[in-house]
């Protein structure tokens, strides 16, 4: 069930080894069925977890489930994504933009695989830091951090971040008082040495408005540019169930590829008839 393979930008660690290869299943319409309905999920770390666990056959040599996706850090999951999106939709992305100060709408494509990737520093994904007389060690923030935070208040987020990112202070098991006394600039040493530690990913692009020539910057949101569209999905299921009175399961069995070619051919079929 092996399809295509990928190189993680930080990879899985598991008893102090790093497996940076994930293979995707192959696109049937039953993957994306699971797809379309994880995509409801209002909880979005939740959501992103779902998403890469109905899509993902192994990472490294492991059987993919929620729980392996949600260890994957914050950088390597917004990668899958975008490797996502390019199995169903291909590497070229339109996007329809509004500009920020003429408010006309205009055009953009970009190739999803030349959105840039920053690497993992050697050490990912635990880095030792010296705050004063404190050395402490910690780890680069993964899927479960961000579903424990995802409803707190900033203040709240940090300090549970920092309480769970950091795995020890002078050899000796966090505390929240140690987490409660650290200062504004200590928390700053953390949060820069974990984000050179890290991989990272393109998440916005600068453009130019063609009428007003306004530089701006772009956010991508990779989830909705995964381009599941219900809809669309649930109609190609009906054209081909109505056209040659399969079930639904035998077609969401069927590629991706294989059901638009069957569509194409229904398509093509009703253009010389008409």
């Amino acid at each position: 069930m092996q399809g295509y393979e990928v190189t993680l930008p930080g990879g899985l660690s598991k008893a102090g080894k790093l497996y940076k290869k994930a293979i995707f299943k192959p696109v049937t319409g039953k993957v994306e069925q699971t797809l379309i309905e994880q995509k409801s999920d209002s909880n979005r770390p939740d959501c992103i977890t779902g998403l890469l666990s109905a899509s993902l056959y192994k990472i490294g040599g492991f059987s993919v489930d929620d729980q392996l996706v949600s260890e994957l850090c914050v950088a390597d999951r917004k990668f899958l994504l975008i490797q996502l999106a390019i199995l169903l939709n291909d590497d070229l992305l339109w996007l329809k933009i509004c500009c920020q100060q003429c408010h006309e709408y205009f055009d953009v494509d970009i190739n999803r695989s030349s959105l840039p990737v920053k690497l993992a520093d050697n050490g990912f994904p635990i880095t030792t830091i010296r705050l004063g007389d404190n050395v402490v060690v910690a780890r680069v923030p993964n899927g479960n951090d961000q579903s424990v935070i995802h409803e707190l208040t900033d203040d709240e987020a940090m300090a549970e971040l920092l309480f769970n990112c950091i795995l020890s202070v002078n050899d000796s098991e966090v505390t929240k008082a140690f987490v409660n006394q650290l200062s504004e600039l200590e928390i700053e040493n953390i949060d820069q040495a974990l984000d050179q530690l890290a991989p990272a990913v393109c998440d916005q692009i600068q453009v130019s408005c063609p009428d007003c020539s306004y530089q701006q910057q772009v956010q991508l949101d990779h989830i909705n540019l995964t381009g599941i569209d219900k809809i669309h999905f649930y109609d190609e299921i009906h054209t081909l169930a109505s056209q040659y009175h399969w079930s639904e399961a035998s077609i969401l069995e069927l590629p991706q590829e294989r059901r638009r070619l069957y569509l194409d051919l229904i398509n093509r079929s009703s253009g010389y008839s008409a």
